[in-house]
């Protein structure tokens, strides 16, 4: 399965995007401020994109559960 990380996921054109590609048979990481989502065919992680430790600890999970990312798409600036 291949494996999708999408940043910006709580609202929005991220959230949807996330959406599309869990529906699409990818195995999406979606990060958000706040990880709320429930009852959502993806993995939705808590990530602060301005903390370097929030980030590099979600990578760490996804690399630990996946082992790869095929697609990564930011939609947080």
């Amino acid at each position: 399965m291949p494996v999708a990380i999408v940043t910006g996921s709580s609202t929005g054109i991220g959230f949807s995007t996330s959406l599309a590609l869990a529906k699409d048979g990818f195995r999406t990481y979606a990060t958000m401020t706040i990880a709320a989502k429930e009852n959502l065919p993806l993995t939705a992680l808590q990530t602060n994109v301005d903390d370097d430790k929030s980030v590099n600890d979600t990578i760490e999970k996804i690399i630990n559960e996946s082992s790869r990312c095929r697609l990564r798409i930011d939609w947080s600036f």
